[in-house]
């Protein structure tokens, strides 16, 4: 029997990445925000039905709720967005989500009140 909180990870993974791949996130990418690496993704499917550690699936689903997001916000901008130097900082905001662990939850969170969801 396949466990409940197994298929609901493995629908994220593969919502993810889909939604990864329409703002042009090359998996390096997407493995470095995710785990600080970049040789881990697209997850291994064995490890796709593996339990996982809450704060693994949680920075899972905030990837997934960021890339939808911004292309609510931004559409087909989004993947320049994302590769586009911040004037203050000259950091793109695809590089400060691969270097700070943080990163995920904040940029949710402004996205979040830049579409007034509260959560």
């Amino acid at each position: 029997m396949i466990d409940g909180g197994a298929l609901d990870a493995r629908l994220v993974i593969a919502k993810l990445e889909t939604a990864a791949a329409d703002l042009g996130l090359a998996n390096a990418e997407v493995a470095a925000i995710l785990f600080g690496r970049t040789d881990a993704w697209p997850m291994p499917l064995v490890d796709q039905w593996a339990v996982m550690e809450k704060g693994q699936e949680g920075r899972l689903r905030d990837l997934l709720e960021i890339c939808r997001m911004l292309a609510g916000v931004f559409g087909a901008e989004a993947v320049l967005w994302l590769r586009r130097p911040s004037g203050g900082s000259g950091i793109t905001p695809l590089g400060f989500l691969k270097s700070d662990p943080g990163a995920l939850r904040a940029l949710r969170d402004v996205l979040r009140l830049e579409q007034g969801i509260k959560r």
